[in-house]
């Protein structure tokens, strides 16, 4: 209980200094560049960040699954051949990528207003993450979850003083070689950190070209489709809603629909490190197969988190408006419903039910998170479409539904697939 608390003390301390870092970064460039190379840079940013999700996170993805499974079976010699294998995948996927990337920024600036410099630039950091999801992988699976923590502090204010310097003397440029510079040295580090945790293991070469050879056979095709259409997805479901409200109503129920978003997102924030830190001991209990742990892993934090919205939402009903006028203006009021609504549903999805992404992962489902994923895209999209282009509430409740219905699925496939552990163990 005492490694629990502290890990989830120094999991919130590190994701609350990022979203911080962010805040003071987003105001400073703001305050020091132009409004129209601002613009440019979150194009830009937006399609570089859609793009290395897909593919950084597939890396992240199979490394749970592959290194994680030996690791924690105590397979190192399996573990290190699969690590080894999937940073050779990351040479070849990453920079066929970002050579795409180059080819595809030269088109869309023919067509479009838009500024290819900057992608290209900041696509670099997908190469510079090479192996990066192995090496966090690690943490997770060592259970280094309080040194992956100060590794990302350390991170955070890393980054933050170097954007601040070179901002100061290049402006936008200056804050894209920045985030270059800070993606290779984080990846750097994260080797050189990992690399000590690596248990040391006796083999000969034949034995080691035996274990390459049956670790090999493993073909990874299907984990990674299934790894790059569900981070797709996942990508859009987080986008779709503003882009339709946008276009069924406009600029201004847009503002007033985002102002929602956002503030519905932030409670989750302070719950959410409690599944990053159980992440090691779920781990665990699958792979020895012990269904009892991994339920009461489950449920017994996700009822608590439930517990705490049931208690939270009449305090947060009556000072809704309150907050929302003296953080944004009085205008902004109307933000106050769909506030609600969307913390109802996000709640729900991304704290109740926060653990089916990882699950599936180590659990090797990828296919049913493909298809999860998949109807809570489609899902807002009709429920948008039909429902939620009259107004931002009415958005709110559309996506809100959507947020429910999938996170009912979600238990209803864990505890059915929890049933059939259960009959093959006994």
């Amino acid at each position: 209980m005492k490694k629990l608390l502290s890990d989830t003390t120094f999991t919130g301390l590190s994701q609350l200094i990022a979203s911080l870092t962010q805040i003071v970064l987003q105001i400073f460039v703001v305050r020091f560049t132009s409004k129209q190379s601002f613009g440019e840079f979150i194009t830009a940013n937006t399609i570089e960040n859609l793009i290395e999700v897909i593919f950084v996170t597939r890396s992240g993805d199979l490394a749970l699954q592959y290194v994680g499974k030996y690791w924690i079976m105590g397979d190192h010699l399996a573990a290190k051949i699969c690590a080894n294998r999937i940073i050779k995948l990351d040479w070849i996927v990453n920079f066929s990528i970002y050579a795409f990337i180059i080819v595809g920024s030269i088109f869309l600036s023919n067509f479009t207003d838009f500024n290819p410099i900057y992608l290209v630039g900041l696509s670099l950091q997908i190469p510079a993450q090479i192996g990066y999801g192995v090496y966090k992988s690690i943490f997770i699976s060592s259970c280094k979850i309080r040194e992956q923590a100060i590794f990302e502090i350390t991170y955070s204010f890393g980054n933050l003083l170097l954007c601040f310097i070179t901002i100061s003397f290049l402006g936008i440029p200056g804050l894209i070689i920045a985030f270059v510079i800070s993606a290779f040295f984080k990846n750097y580090f994260a080797r050189i950190i990992t690399c000590q945790w690596w248990l040391p293991v006796n083999y000969s070469k034949e034995t080691w070209v035996d274990k390459e050879n049956w670790v090999n056979a493993e073909s990874w095709w299907n984990f990674s489709t299934h790894s790059m259409l569900r981070n797709t997805f996942i990508s859009a479901s987080n986008q779709v809603d503003i882009l339709m409200i946008n276009a069924f109503q406009g600029a201004e129920s847009t503002a007033t629909y985002k102002v929602a978003k956002s503030l519905s997102s932030l409670p989750v924030r302070i719950i959410a490190p409690i599944w990053s830190v159980l992440r090691p001991r779920l781990m665990y209990a699958y792979h020895s197969r012990d269904s009892n742990k991994i339920l009461k892993l489950i449920t017994v934090p996700a009822a608590i988190m439930l517990g705490f919205l049931v208690i939270a939402i009449i305090p947060i009903y009556f000072f809704a408006d309150a907050l929302i006028v003296n953080i944004y203006g009085r205008g902004y009021i109307s933000s106050t419903l769909p506030f609600l609504i969307l913390l109802i549903g996000t709640w729900i999805y991304t704290s109740v039910t926060a653990w089916f992404n990882f699950w599936i992962v180590i659990s090797d489902q990828m296919r049913l998170g493909t298809d999860v994923s998949g109807f809570f895209l489609t899902s807002i999209l009709i429920l948008g479409i039909f429902l939620g282009r009259h107004s931002p509430v009415y958005m709110a409740i559309a996506v809100a539904s959507s947020m429910i219905i999938t996170s009912a699925m979600c238990w209803l496939f864990f505890l059915n697939k929890l049933q059939k552990l259960n009959k093959i163990k006994y």
